[in-house]
């Protein structure tokens, strides 16, 4: 695990991330990427419609924290003389040279609202990103040692807010592409919740200021390099890049090593050492979804997982076959669904790169499943459904079958027998580990035995409380009711 030192930056990371969270609705993605930029120091571009948040994200980090920030709206006359400062007259009298800076000069983030509204401004805007120095004032040249990260918006490239294309060279010193519509389209439910709590999320100010160690916080980009790639991942990026040769997608060296950075950031961020499949996919969403054409990227990375996709579906298509034969007998029902069952488990930390259609199909057949397994084991008898148990207790622990597993009545109950005896055999019971209650009806008694299947039950418990139930039913001593 990370250090305690970065665990406590990393914690103030996510706590301002909460904030900006509940400020901007449904801009996680966005919110995310900024977030990860303070750690690696890449850059962020935010494309997308008016209205929607963009601008209000840096003045709510200004307000939220005590990183220093830098805002400028970027428009047709905007000047470096506007961004930079302008000449200190009076010094300039004395015959010196000195400007009356902006914040730009020692600013940890610096927010270039509508970058593309001046063309001009690029080639000053490029040397800042990639060199972290300005030498476009009178001072020469000097570097921004305070700067951790640039972000950038700009409106859609059409007609309607006459913008132009970024070039691949400029798009390329962007680490994070991110694009937001109009959240009405978006997300309906966070637009929905802005139009209702509007008070709760802008008016009613969360007053939490998060004191960052900036010395600290600005060398985290180093620690990000310690991150270890596991082999699965260089696999999948190596897949990745062989699929955009294919379809003819540009992608510098530059890019693949902005998007190795940014698997090691994800696992830096959540506490790890060593990167996993969903830092990966992660990564492509935030510097791969929004840099191309929308179907070209949907299917560079279908490729990627579409065996196991394929997979999954004929599973399903054949487990739904059982279940809609004709006069089929629950045994089939019951082998299929355990084969099924076991491939799944084997396999279902892969399907977080599924499409939506894969994921509903998933949905559907566990509904189902579930359904099958309670309405059977429902009806056989104690040590037929303990059998059964046993064969299904390894997918405990499937957040898909946690209902069907809560739902799962393991008790058998005694005949109504001598107080003196029952006493005795429910300190017995007790204490082999079972669950046990007394029901009493003048002077005979009657106990309930259990065990509880969400709990830590194994394979040995299970064959120890059928033991007992056989012992019991053997010696007469069950309710027949």
């Amino acid at each position: 695990m990370v250090k305690k030192l970065e665990n406590k930056i990393i914690g103030q990371i996510k706590e301002l991330e909460n904030i900006l969270n509940s400020k901007i609705l449904g801009r996680e993605k966005m919110v995310r990427s900024v977030m990860l930029s303070l750690i690696n120091g890449e850059n962020v571009l935010i494309k997308g419609l008016h209205g929607e948040g963009k601008s209000m994200l840096l003045h709510l980090i200004k307000k939220h924290s005590n990183t220093k920030t830098f805002y400028k709206q970027i428009h047709g006359q905007t000047s470096l003389q506007d961004i930079l400062g302008v000449i200190n007259a009076l010094d300039f009298k004395l015959g010196k040279l000195d400007i009356i800076k902006t914040d730009f000069w020692d600013s940890n983030i610096q927010f270039y609202d509508e970058c593309l509204r001046n063309s001009e401004l690029l080639d000053f805007l490029l040397e800042v990103m990639v060199e972290r120095k300005c030498s476009k004032s009178v001072l020469g040249e000097i570097d921004l040692t305070d700067l951790i990260s640039v972000i950038a918006t700009t409106n859609p490239t059409t007609e309607h807010y006459h913008t132009e294309e970024l070039d691949y060279a400029m798009l390329d010193r962007f680490g994070y592409i991110v694009e937001v519509g109009h959240l009405i389209k978006d997300d309906i439910t966070a637009f929905r919740k802005v139009i209702r709590e509007v008070n709760e999320n802008n008016g009613n100010d969360i007053k939490t200021i998060i004191e960052f160690d900036i010395e600290k916080l600005k060398g985290l980009s180093k620690m990000v390099k310690d991150i270890k790639i596991s082999e699965d991942e260089f696999k999948l990026m190596n897949m990745f890049f062989i699929n955009c040769l294919n379809e003819n997608v540009e992608v510098s060296t530059r890019l693949s090593l902005k998007l190795k950075k940014s698997i090691q950031t994800l696992a830096f961020y959540n506490g790890r050492n060593v990167t996993n499949e969903k830092d990966f996919k992660d990564s492509l969403e935030l510097i791969f979804r929004y840099r191309f054409d929308e179907k070209v990227y949907h299917k560079i990375t279908e490729k990627l997982f579409n065996r196991e996709e394929f997979e999954l579906s004929e599973n399903i298509i054949n487990l739904n076959m059982v279940y809609n034969k004709q006069d089929v007998h629950y045994q089939e029902v019951f082998d299929s669904t355990v084969k099924f069952l076991k491939y799944y488990k084997l396999k279902n930390k892969n399907f977080v790169f599924f499409s939506d259609d894969t994921k509903q199909e998933i949905t559907k057949i566990f509904g189902q499943i579930n359904i099958i397994l309670e309405s059977h084991i429902g009806t056989m008898t104690m040590n037929r459904k303990i059998d059964s148990i046993k064969e299904l207790i390894e997918f405990k622990n499937l957040i898909e079958l946690n209902q069907f597993f809560k739902n799962i009545d393991l008790s058998i109950q005694t005949s109504y027998m001598d107080l003196i005896d029952i006493d005795k055999m429910e300190k017995g019971f007790i204490k082999s580990g079972f669950l046990v209650s007394k029901k009493t009806q003048s002077n005979k008694a009657r106990l309930e035995i259990s065990i509880s299947v969400l709990d830590d039950v194994t394979i040995k418990s299970l064959d120890k409380f059928q033991k007992l139930n056989i012992k019991l039913d053997s010696e007469d001593k069950l309710s027949k009711f």
